[in-house]
């Protein structure tokens, strides 16, 4: 008995969020975060499928900074970047996501 296909469509809800900094200072406030001055914190950075990363990233680097805490980004990628760290800080760099920003 042969199969029948059927042709399915599906569509995902898509919520764009209209002030990005706004938002994420919101949601880090919100969380309340039990930072002391001088606490490192690490960000994972990936490379796939983030609109915004950069203005995310500073975003979040800054909102830290504000509480007195030391971020550092983390490199967060399977394969890209040859799997390596420094293969990977080059494919953020080429985002524009470096230590120096």
């Amino acid at each position: 008995m042969p199969m029948r296909l059927i042709k399915i469509r599906q569509k995902f809800s898509c919520p764009q969020i209209q002030n990005i900094e706004t938002h994420i200072k919101a949601e880090v406030y919100r969380t309340n975060l039990p930072l002391k001055p001088g606490a490192r914190i690490a960000i994972a950075v990936g490379s796939r499928g983030i609109s915004h990363l950069v203005p995310i990233v500073k975003t979040l680097v800054g909102i830290l900074q504000a509480l007195e805490a030391r971020p550092f980004i983390v490199p967060a990628m399977g394969s890209h970047g040859g799997a390596t760290d420094k293969g990977q800080a080059n494919v953020l760099k080429g985002f524009g996501i470096t230590e120096r920003d």
